[in-house]
């Protein structure tokens, strides 16, 4: 049923003047008049606003709720999440003001008959506008109980309040630690028990962070506050005490493993200190508000919509041009590609539509191609996600890592949300997991040497048509551990195995162990070219850590045998040439990890192993995740997405940088699995006697 009349305009929103008892009376104000009436607006997550395995998580289930909340709408009873009604409870209680005039999404936008679909896109469409124009925007984070509110707000401006000189100091004398009482005391602030970094874990985990639309209407505000039960944080203690959680090495990381890694279990047992995959969206979420809010404060909020005609039917678009920044087509593209994959969203194509605010104004070279909100059923996220795909990458001028490339980046199988996407689109609803072997390796590698290939045009808009070399006919025969299997088990057996297999070990006195530590971190081990002493030093110690942990957990420790120790890392003798790990190496781990008592030269030997083990994991988390080893016909290793299968294709498609693996579906047809590292032949050697002429048709479904 219809309770609200249509909006007078384009420009026009409804804003909310809500009481003691939460009756609401609605007005309009119109955007292009520039004395309007001033508003606020709420940020707010319409789900659950608490981690699913919070105990609080349940009564935000519909399913499981006996009634649901309602407010007064001119009137009319109008039913609202339990989040919503919270946040309007609890802003009330605090300051009736906060809720004289704001602007809430659910309420204020007519979505509860057909022709709200319409005024839903067009709304959407303005939303960058609505959050820049409001004067100020309450973020609401969640209830909680106000003592654990109120240590957690005083433990952030805590922090907020060390000086940039002050933390830099403190690190001079090396890592802090904390909980160790020195780091407070370096740091001038008081001392944080565990049950209060227990809380500033579990407040990176709010779902707030994690969503699409939550970007956007914090990083556009001209005034914001984050709200948690009864406390208040500004932003600026949020952001810096952010900043400074992130120096310390706590909770928040650029990049996100799961499990967690084998030494990050080893030298962080606090389960509730550890990076996850919440707090890492938490931290990159933060991090591009305040990026946003700093490139802001150049042009200022006002001056950013200035050149762009806000009126009438002026649409939201994303395109190659921008009048006012020239690299607003490439961060759409960075935004949807990876920035954004593993924010959450409702509706997939929020997935798009959430980054066009930031990103207002675009237009291509005709000034035709848009994307417009469209919300309709005909409009699904599959045929949405194929046409932006093909937007981003149809032409030779669709430059990425500074090179026109011919095929998608995409995500593993296993961790794709829509079942029916042709295999060359990414799901912009999941991760952009592996990590594209491009992306870490810029232009170190050059697979496809001189050839250049070309796209294929097909009638079919979920085919993708390219030109493509099947190297030597090649195909895999074996598989490895994936990096996921390898942390569970403990183990690299069946790695060892394949290379055992290997046909090309005798070239350039290559050593097995070699050959195993480069390709699974496609031989980007510690950066570029890196020493092969310096490789097997960080891999000897983080097989020495591997071996221990899972001696650990399969109950068969040492327990200072060294008869055991030495039988232990027998399943590494194909390692020779200093590439396997000692059994002093095991078990100075082993004993560290079960909190034997140690000699200050063991705890130093110890410590030593784990840094250097350290290194080759981050390599690992980096590239290696979501990815497993592979050995082909020819006897070449490679490492590919962790979906492959016996059978799969290993392939060329210049120019791209890099190989692609590609399963037969029939004829020219293939599905995309990914691509990958082959060990041996990364810059051009299997394309070196090859012409043009050699390529064939290839069509993607």
């Amino acid at each position: 049923m219809a309770i609200y009349a249509p909006l007078p305009s384009d420009s026009s929103i409804r804003v909310l003047c809500i009481d003691d008892t939460l009756n609401c009376q609605v007005s309009v104000v119109d955007l292009d008049d520039q004395d309007h009436a001033p508003y606020d607006c709420l940020s707010y997550t319409w789900g659950s606003p608490v981690p699913p395995d919070s105990p609080d998580a349940a009564r935000y289930d519909p399913a499981l709720a006996t009634a649901q909340p309602a407010i007064t709408v001119d009137g009319n009873e109008l039913a609202v999440t339990q989040s919503l009604y919270e946040a309007l409870c609890q802003l009330r209680q605090g300051d009736p003001a906060r809720l004289r005039s704001i602007w809430i999404d659910a309420i204020c936008i007519d979505q509860r008959n057909p022709e709200g679909l319409a005024e839903r896109a067009s709304q959407v469409a303005m939303m960058d506008r609505i959050y820049a124009s409001a004067t100020h925007v309450f973020v609401w984070l969640g209830p909680a109980p106000e003592n654990e509110a109120a240590s957690l707000t005083f433990a952030m401006q805590q922090l907020a309040s060390v000086s940039t000189n002050t933390l830099e100091m403190a690190l001079l004398s090396g890592p802090l630690h904390v909980l160790d009482l020195a780091t407070y005391e370096k740091l001038a602030i008081e001392p944080m028990s565990i049950d209060v970094l227990k809380l500033i874990g579990d407040f990176f985990q709010r779902a707030w962070f994690q969503r699409m639309w939550t970007h956007q209407e914090a990083a556009l505000a001209r005034s914001l506050s984050f709200h948690l039960g009864p406390k208040m944080l500004t932003w600026r203690d949020l952001e810096r005490s952010t900043m400074l959680i992130y120096r310390l090495g706590l909770l928040l990381s650029d990049v996100f493993s799961s499990p967690p890694g084998i030494i990050e279990s080893i030298e962080q047992p606090e389960v509730c200190l550890r990076v996850s995959e919440s707090t890492c969206l938490a931290w990159n979420c933060i991090r591009s508000i305040l990026k946003f809010r700093e490139e802001s404060k150049v042009l200022g909020v006002e001056n950013r919509f200035a050149h762009l005609d806000l009126r009438s039917q002026a649409p939201v678009t994303a395109t190659r041009e921008y009048a006012g920044n020239p690299q607003a087509w490439k961060g759409f593209r960075t935004h949807v590609l990876h920035k954004s994959r593993r924010k959450k969203a409702s509706d997939p194509r929020d997935k798009i539509y959430a980054m066009l605010g930031l990103l207002q104004g675009m237009t291509d070279e005709t000034g035709n191609k848009v994307i417009t909100p469209d919300y309709s059923q005909s409009n699904s996220a599959t045929k949405l996600y194929t046409q932006i795909t093909r937007e981003l990458f149809q032409d030779d001028t669709s430059l990425v890592w500074g090179a026109a490339i011919r095929v998608p980046p995409v995500e593993d199988w296993s961790v794709r949300n829509i079942s029916d996407l042709p295999s060359w689109v990414p799901d912009f609803s999941a991760p952009d997991t592996p990590m594209h072997i491009m992306s870490a390796a810029m232009f170190h590698y050059n697979a496809s040497a001189h050839l250049v290939g070309g796209f294929i045009p097909t009638r079919d808009s979920y085919q993708w048509g390219v030109r493509g070399l099947h190297v030597n006919n090649d195909r895999i025969i074996a598989l490895g551990e994936s990096y996921e299997e390898m942390k569970m088990t403990c183990s690299v057996q069946r790695c060892i195995q394949l290379i055992k297999r290997t046909s090309y070990l005798a070239r350039g006195g290559l050593e097995r162990g070699d050959i195993l530590a480069r390709t699974l971190t496609a031989n980007l081990t510690l950066g570029f070219e890196t020493p092969t002493e310096d490789r097997k030093a960080v891999f000897r110690c983080y097989l020495a850590a591997l071996k221990a942990s899972q001696l650990i957990k399969s109950n068969k420790t040492t327990k200072g045998d060294d008869a055991l120790a030495m039988h232990a890392v027998d399943e590494f003798v194909l390692l020779v040439g200093g590439w396997r790990p000692t059994y002093d190496m095991v078990t100075v781990v082993e004993r560290t990890i079960l909190g034997a008592e140690l000699s200050l030269t063991e705890k130093e030997e110890a410590r030593a192993v784990l840094n250097q083990a350290s290194r080759y994991e981050a390599q690992l988390n980096r590239l290696f995740t979501n990815r497993r080893l592979f050995l082909t016909q020819m006897g070449r290793v490679g490492i590919g997405p962790t979906s492959l299968q016996v059978g799969d294709e290993v392939w060329l498609i210049p120019p791209e940088k890099t190989f692609h693996i590609l399963r037969p579906v029939a004829g020219q047809q293939y599905r995309l699995m990914g691509d990958a590292y082959v060990d041996g032949i990364m810059f051009g050697e299997a394309a070196m006697s090859a012409k043009e002429e050699d390529l064939v048709d290839v069509y993607l479904v």
